[in-house]
């Protein structure tokens, strides 16, 4: 019985050192792709875990606007 309870301890901990980076692999992506859409075009590439002035400047602009961009405004 003690020797079934180490092995399901084991098998525990290797798969929670499998699927801790895993967790952390997928997430940083996520997390850099929303730091980006809430970045201002400025600081977008600061180096900063958080914008000091987070803005929907962006959001607005891809709603009114779309992805080609205004007549009138900035083209990605």
């Amino acid at each position: 019985m003690k020797l079934r309870w180490l092995r399901d301890v084991g098998t525990e901990a290797r798969l929670l050192l499998i699927g801790i980076p895993v967790l952390i692999w997928t997430l940083i992506p996520i997390y850099h792709m929303f730091l980006f859409s809430i970045s201002p075009k400025e600081d977008a590439f600061a180096g900063k875990l958080w914008p000091d002035h987070p803005t929907l400047r962006n959001f607005v602009s891809i709603i009114s606007c779309g992805i080609s961009g205004c007549s009138s405004g900035t083209r990605w």
